[in-house]
């Protein structure tokens, strides 16, 4: 999953040097696996310079070519009380000017559905000139529940376009019915207690928390090699189940993606190095195998007679500018206090309190 999460970041750094005007050129140091320095795994194509199926060529060309459409934005999560704004353009290192281009925009959900759409003005561009085409402007109040959004630039006549992911969450989350659940910061007695009697439990992690059970985290991967650098910080993304019932409000891929920056960058991951061979948290985090350790953000198991998922993330923080993280744990609540919430792992109360004794 770090391969598809390498393709989105590359775009991001690609468009970022294509749309400062008279650029020279840049350097992508191998989109290959380069096995010269024992290891360098980093690449979108292998050693021999076949396809990972990562990315098409097609898609590849949307943000890496002579011409290139581009949409600059200041973030890529937004609530339904927000307006985006867009400023598009049109990034040309061509050889033949361009005169009067004409391009439109659109806004589609996952189905394909377009839900917003429209024209931007016409441009002309030499050859090394990032033109114009206009503010791209819609108010984002028609989103009701968490949802993904495609941003698309059309450029018509030359065939170019380019296309964006943008996540939009309800500015007010709806109250969920959750009286069944014990929701906690501490693995402590009363925990414990609901347990004993077949109760639910929803855990959650603090921020500053440290010990020998959890791991702090970058959003970032890890640069090159963790063998090469080994005092960074940084993990290889995330892998879920997107279809899990404990995700069903909260719309992502199987891989990290840049919604994933508000979760991720400095929190922590549970280190479940100790629990049973073959349990799998519900979200996990993959490490550099150099360490190897196995990672979880999110884990269910059922605990004595009680049923617990447990999240190192600190969901019951402040949540004051983290539509995200608000999100996340809506979905992980709603889950915890309905009929889908049956755990099939089972993990100990000696298991669970050294995973959770440094955020208790």
């Amino acid at each position: 999953m770090r391969r598809e999460f390498a393709a989105e970041i590359y775009k991001e750094d690609i468009e970022s040097a294509i749309r400062t005007p008279k650029l020279g050129g840049f350097q992508l140091l191998e989109l290959t696996d380069y096995p010269g320095q024992k290891e360098a795994p980093v690449g979108l194509l292998d050693c021999f310079w076949d396809s990972k199926h990562v990315i098409s060529p097609e898609a590849f060309r949307r943000f890496c070519n002579d011409t290139v459409a581009l949409c600059s934005f200041p973030k890529f999560t937004w609530t339904s009380g927000e307006i985006f704004r867009g400023k598009a353009q049109l990034a040309h290192y061509g050889k033949q000017v361009l005169r009067q281009q004409r391009a439109s925009w659109s806004v589609s959900d996952d189905s394909g559905q377009v839900l917003k759409s429209g024209v931007l003005r016409p441009c002309s561009a030499t050859s090394g000139e990032v033109a114009d085409l206009g503010e791209i402007v819609f108010p984002l109040s028609f989103v009701r529940n968490a949802m993904r959004l495609k941003l698309q630039i059309q450029v018509h006549g030359i065939a170019i376009e380019n296309r964006w992911q943008i996540w939009v969450y309800p500015h007010t989350l709806p109250a969920i019915e959750s009286s069944n659940v014990l929701v906690t910061s501490k693995f402590d007695e009363a925990a414990l207690a609901r347990l004993d009697t077949g109760g639910n439990v929803l855990l959650c992690g603090a921020a500053n928390a440290q010990g020998d059970y959890l791991l702090k985290l970058r959003f970032l991967p890890v640069f090159w090699s963790f063998g090469m650098f080994k005092k960074q910080p940084g993990v290889l993304g995330t892998l879920c189940d997107p279809s899990h019932p404990a995700l069903a409000s909260f719309p992502t891929d199987m891989h990290c993606n840049w919604q994933w920056w508000e979760l991720m960058e400095g929190t922590n991951a549970f280190i479940l190095d100790d629990t049973p061979l073959g349990f799998r948290p519900l979200i996990q985090v993959i490490d550099d195998f150099h360490r190897n350790h196995r990672l979880g953000l999110v884990l269910e198991a059922q605990v004595g007679k009680g049923k617990l998922i447990a999240t190192s993330l600190p969901l019951l923080e402040d949540l004051t500018g983290k539509p995200v993280t608000g999100q996340l744990y809506q979905s992980l609540l709603r889950y915890a206090s309905s009929k889908n919430f049956n755990p099939r792992q089972r993990l100990s109360v000696e298991t669970l309190r050294n995973l959770t004794s440094a955020s208790a």
